[in-house]
């Protein structure tokens, strides 16, 4: 499954993220402290002022969702430093609040560049009863079951930037959709009877999948 993650985040990020200077400076790098979940689903909780490492216990396997926060006015850059390799997850000016996906089965590692407030909440993904969800800015869905339909989706986007949909599952990811501003479209997909699928969304404003 972190084969699975590097390509998901890799093909969708490289796309998206918006180039920036380097991190301001602010308070020294510090170790965050866990902090209890506060709901249902919640693994993870963690939130600072400015740069911070995040180091925490192991996740479970499988795909989590990493939530994100951040108040501030300038360069906002998280790397996860937990895998072979460290991956550049977010990389933007100003406040920011959307979801990723994150790999488990290891140790939490995170490296913060912040000026203002910040959250990091990991989550498991739970269940869809089917492949339907919405939500507005950058997001994870739940996991649902492919079944022996051929159903037409309809993929809804109201915003000005970049919207971009991946169709993920434990054998690779697809991008089914790259787009700009306002999107209204229908695809005919085919899934696997069983098979557990998630959908991974970069967008700017509210979207739907039906």
């Amino acid at each position: 499954m972190e084969k699975l993650l590097r390509i998901v985040r890799i093909a969708l990020l490289a796309t998206i993220l918006v180039a920036c200077g380097a991190p301001p400076g602010g308070q020294a790098s510090e170790d965050v402290p866990h902090r209890p979940a506060e709901s249902a689903g919640e693994l993870m909780r963690f939130s600072g002022q400015g740069d911070g490492e995040i180091r925490g216990e192991s996740l479970p396997e499988g795909i989590h969702r990493l939530r994100l926060s951040h108040t501030g006015e300038r360069n906002f850059i998280v790397k996860d430093q937990g895998g072979a390799e460290e991956l550049l997850l977010v990389n933007l000016i100003g406040g920011y609040e959307g979801a990723i996906s994150l790999a488990g089965g290891r140790a939490v590692a995170l490296e913060v560049s912040a000026d203002g407030d910040w959250t990091a909440v990991i989550e498991e993904l739970g269940e869809l009863p089917d492949h339907g969800c919405g939500g507005s800015g950058n997001d994870v869905s739940g996991v649902f079951l492919g079944t022996e339909e051929e159903p037409l989706i309809a993929f809804r986007h109201t915003g000005e930037d970049i919207f971009a949909v991946r169709l993920c599952s434990g054998s690779g990811s697809e991008l089914l959709v790259n787009s700009f501003g306002d999107v209204e479209m229908e695809m005919r997909l085919i899934f696997q009877p069983g098979a557990e699928y998630f959908w991974e969304v970069q967008a700017d404003g509210a979207w739907s999948i039906e």
